[in-house]
This record gives structure tokens, C-alpha cells and sequence, in this order.
């Protein structure tokens, strides 16, 4: 089992404040409905939507892919109206692949390698 400690660690972010928690919303005839695998609040003003994605091989981010994390962080930072930076974090079994997708979007990446060391 990973904890959360793990992921903190291997963020820099263990002597950072944080409150972890999963994020939904619904979705209504104005805003889509998004869901979050794991949201890191940060004291430091920022907020990690991490998307977790197991696969057997390296994950490869597509544009479909890339256009579903920026309505999810557009919608998370709209309906919370938070101040705070947005940044989209990927835990991954295996490291993805590092197309121009990927580096649109992706502040972080963890990988199974990075958790069982």
C-alpha cells in the first residue's frame, strides 16, 4: 500500500503543510462535471491535481488526454475559486512518455519506481 508520506516525500513538498483529499464535481447545465484522483493543498499556495494512470508500459499522454486535465483544472480552480496556483501532478506505474503534450501540462510526474525504492 502507498502512502500519501511517500508521495510527499518524493515531491519535496514533507515539510510543507498539506491537506490531502479526493475533489468531485458533479456537473450541472453550466459547468461540466470533473473529478480528481488526489488533491494536494498546499500552504505554499498551491494545489496539485494529481491524476493517477496504471498501465504495463510507458503511459503516453495524446491531446484528448491533455484537453480532459485542463477542463478538470479549469473547472476545479472555477468552482472552488481558489487563489492558488493549479498544477496537474502524474502518478504513473511507469514513467510517460515526454511528448509536447506532456510538457503542456504536466508540473510533476511520480512513478511506482519513485514510491518502492
Amino acid at each position: 500500500m502507498i502512502h500519501i508520506k511517500q508521495i510527499l516525500i518524493k515531491m519535496g513538498l514533507s515539510g510543507t503543510f498539506t491537506e490531502i483529499s479526493s475533489w468531485k464535481h458533479k456537473g450541472d447545465d453550466e459547468i461540466p462535471g470533473a473529478q480528481t484522483d488526489l488533491l494536494i493543498d498546499r500552504k505554499d499556495g498551491v494545489v496539485n491535481l494529481c491524476e493517477a494512470k496504471f498501465t504495463q508500459k510507458e503511459y503516453i499522454i495524446t491531446k484528448d488526454n491533455i484537453a480532459d486535465l485542463r477542463r478538470k483544472r479549469s473547472v476545479f480552480s472555477h468552482i472552488t475559486k481558489t487563489k492558488k496556483s493549479v498544477v496537474t501532478t502524474l502518478i504513473t506505474t511507469y514513467p510517460a512518455i515526454r511528448n509536447k503534450y506532456y510538457l503542456e501540462e504536466i508540473h510533476s510526474e511520480i512513478t511506482m519506481d519513485d514510491l518502492f525504492i
